[in-house]
């Protein structure tokens, strides 16, 4: 069994205010448009997504982290670092957000503070962290050039017997 810490909660910031308040960039980025929303189409196939937008990423140097193209909007957006991650889902107004860390100092820098981290004991895979299969991927968010997908494992936490929480390492 491990610790983990968490925070949940609503926020109406932006996607912009999110990542540029982040105090470290992340290692990773997830980054999921809301497909009837790109360029005013509807579908993924009139939209042609794989040429018009990347969803995992490495973040830039600089904030901001990435770069959206115009017309796109993000429903849903993730973060991960080496021992933590923070989830955001779009909502009317902003993002409801779930933030988990193996470090209990770390969700005090995501700057969320509508409510306080909480804690729960959870366990791991028996191999920790394996590997992501999802090679279909690579062409259809246009990867090939950007990310080496083979480096990319996951780590799952389990409460009991349900998969609790899951996040990205690379």
């Amino acid at each position: 069994m491990m610790n983990i810490y968490y925070i949940t909660g609503h926020s109406e910031k932006t996607l912009d205010t999110f990542a540029h308040d982040l105090s470290a960039p992340p290692k990773l980025i997830w980054l999921e448009p809301r497909p009837t929303l790109i360029n005013g189409k509807i579908g993924l196939k009139e939209v042609g997504l794989k040429n018009a937008f990347q969803g995992l990423r490495l973040p830039l140097e600089r904030k901001p982290w990435f770069k959206i193209p115009d017309g796109v909007f993000i429903e849903e957006a993730r973060f991960f670092w080496q021992n933590s991650m923070l989830h955001l889902l779009a909502e009317e107004q902003g993002y409801r957000y779930f933030g988990c860390s193996e470090n209990k100092g770390f969700l005090n820098k995501l700057k969320l503070d509508e409510e306080k981290s909480k804690q729960v004991d959870v366990h791991t895979d028996k191999n920790q962290v394996s590997k992501i299969f999802l090679r279909r991927d690579l062409e259809r968010f246009n990867l090939e050039d950007t990310l080496n997908i083979a480096q990319v494992q996951i780590k799952s936490y389990w409460y009991e017997d349900s998969l609790w929480a899951w996040r990205l390492i690379l």
